[in-house]
C-alpha cells in the first residue's frame, strides 16, 4: 500500500518539479516543443483574421456589386497615381455631379445597380473603392457612403420622386488629371459611362422628327457639374524634387469652367498644346442669361417660337483660353476689339499700311480691313496653331462676310492682309 501510495504521488508531479528537486533543466526538446506550440498557436490566430477578412471581401464583391472577386481586383486596383510623399493638402479636390430626369430608373431605386456601373468608371483609376454603407430610403431613392483609398470619398443621394441622382467625389489627393483639360475629360467620360451623356448641347432624340420639345421634363439624363479645389494654397510642392510650381488648376479656365456651378451647360470644343502655349476653347451656357428652354427652343425649326427665329441670341458662349488665361468670347469679342483698334485707326487721317503684332485670334485684323484705306495689313504671330485653331473654332472673330469689299469667309484670306508666323520681338 506504501508503495502504491508512494508512486502514485510520483505520478501526479510535473516534470519540472521532479526535475528541479534533482537540478536538472528541462530537456532541448521539450523547451522546443513549448516554444513550437506558442508559435503555432499565433499563426494559427493570424490566418484566422487573414481567412475572416477575405471571405467578408468576398461577401461584399458577391452580394453587393454581383461581380467576380478576380474582376473587381483587376478594374479596381490600376492606378495613375499611389499615395505617397508628394500627397499634399493642396492636392485636394472635389467634384460635383447633377443629374436630372435620370432615364434609367433601376440607378434611382437600386444601390447594387449604381455600384456595378461604379466599379468600371474612369474615377476608380485613381484610386480603389475600400467599402460602403447605404441606406433605403423608404419610398424615395437611397443614400450611399463609399469610402476610397487615398483619403477619399463619393457620396450618392438618389430621388425616385424628383428622377434625381446627386453625387459628390472628394479626393483629398486629387483625381491624378492636374490639368482643366484632364478633369474635363474625366468628367465626360463618367458622364457616358454612368448615363450613357454624350456630348453638351445635344439633346437626346425625343422621336425621329429633328423638333425639339422644349419641356424640361422630356430632357433626360442632363448633366450638371462643378469641379472645386480644397485646401489652402495655389502652389504645387514637389517634395521629393524640392520644387513648387503654380498649380494648373488655379486659373482663370479653371475658376470659370470647371468651377462654374451657374453653368448649366459647358462643352470641351478644342484642346491643343502648341510649342508657345496651351490654347483652349470651350462652350458655356450661362443660366444667368440664357435659360436651358430658351436655348432647346431655338433649336426648334417651328418658326413662330421667338427663339427659333433668333437663334443666334441664345446660342452658348465661346471662350478661348491661353494657358489658362481668358483671352476674348464670343458674346464681348466686338466691343473689346474695337476699342483696341478704332481709337489709333481714326486718330490717322488715311491708314494705309497696318502692323499687328499677335492677334491670332485673328479679330484684330478684321476690326482693322473694315477701313476701305487699308491697303495692305502685316500681321506678325508666332504661333501659327493658334491661328489655325481660330480660323476652325473662332470664326465669329475672324469673319470678313459682313466687311463691303471684303471676302465671304475668315480675314485671314483677305488679299490685303499678309500673314508671317515668326517672333515679331527678335
Amino acid at each position: 500500500q506504501k508503495h502504491k501510495s508512494k508512486m502514485k504521488n510520483e505520478l501526479n508531479r510535473t516534470d519540472k518539479e521532479r526535475y528541479h528537486e534533482k537540478d536538472i533543466e528541462l530537456p532541448s526538446s521539450k523547451r522546443v516543443s513549448i516554444v513550437f506550440a506558442i508559435s503555432s498557436f499565433i499563426l494559427v490566430s493570424v490566418a484566422s483574421y487573414t481567412i475572416g477578412n477575405s471571405i467578408r471581401l468576398y461577401q461584399f464583391s458577391q452580394k453587393s456589386l454581383k461581380k467576380k472577386p478576380q474582376q473587381i481586383s483587376s478594374e479596381t486596383s490600376q492606378f495613375k497615381h499611389d499615395i505617397g510623399s508628394t500627397c499634399q493638402p493642396t492636392d485636394a479636390e472635389h467634384l460635383l455631379i447633377d443629374v436630372i430626369n435620370v432615364r434609367d430608373k433601376e440607378l434611382l431605386v437600386d444601390h447594387n445597380s449604381f455600384l456595378r456601373n461604379l466599379v468600371t468608371s474612369p474615377i476608380l483609376e485613381f484610386t480603389q473603392i475600400l467599402g460602403h454603407h447605404c441606406y433605403t430610403m423608404e419610398h424615395d431613392g437611397y443614400h450611399c457612403i463609399i469610402h476610397l483609398r487615398r483619403r477619399g470619398h463619393i457620396a450618392v443621394h438618389t430621388s425616385t420622386k424628383s428622377g434625381v441622382v446627386h453625387m459628390d467625389f472628394f479626393q483629398s489627393c486629387g483625381f491624378g488629371t492636374g490639368s482643366p483639360p484632364e478633369v474635363t475629360e474625366m468628367i465626360n467620360s463618367i458622364k457616358k459611362h454612368m448615363f450613357g451623356v454624350g456630348a453638351a448641347f445635344n439633346p437626346p432624340p425625343f422621336s425621329d422628327t429633328h423638333n425639339i420639345d422644349p419641356d424640361i421634363d422630356n430632357y433626360f439624363n442632363h448633366v450638371r457639374w462643378s469641379h472645386k479645389l480644397r485646401g489652402f494654397g495655389k502652389k504645387l510642392v514637389d517634395i521629393v524634387n524640392g520644387e513648387t510650381n503654380e498649380n494648373p488648376l488655379h486659373t482663370d479656365l479653371a475658376n470659370i469652367v470647371l468651377d462654374g456651378w451657374y453653368l448649366q451647360d459647358k462643352e470641351q470644343v478644342a484642346s491643343v498644346h502648341s510649342l508657345f502655349q496651351q490654347i483652349d476653347v470651350f462652350d458655356l451656357l450661362d443660366t444667368r442669361k440664357t435659360t436651358l428652354s430658351s436655348y432647346r427652343k431655338s433649336l426648334s425649326l417651328d418658326d413662330n417660337i421667338y427663339e427659333a427665329q433668333h437663334a443666334e441670341l441664345f446660342r452658348p458662349n465661346r471662350v478661348i483660353f491661353l494657358d489658362g488665361v481668358m483671352q476674348s468670347t464670343r458674346l464681348g469679342n466686338e466691343g473689346y476689339h474695337e476699342s483696341l483698334v478704332q481709337p489709333a485707326m481714326f486718330a490717322h487721317s488715311n491708314p494705309r499700311r497696318v502692323a499687328i503684332i499677335g492677334g491670332g485670334e485673328g479679330a484684330t485684323l478684321r476690326e482693322v480691313l473694315k477701313h476701305d484705306t487699308v491697303e495692305n495689313v502685316v500681321m506678325i504671330e508666332i504661333d501659327e496653331i493658334m491661328v489655325d485653331i481660330c480660323k476652325e473654332h473662332l470664326l465669329d472673330w475672324n469673319s470678313c462676310a459682313d466687311i463691303e469689299g471684303s471676302v465671304n469667309g475668315t480675314c485671314f484670306d483677305d488679299e490685303r492682309a499678309d500673314t508671317y508666323y515668326e517672333d515679331a520681338v527678335s
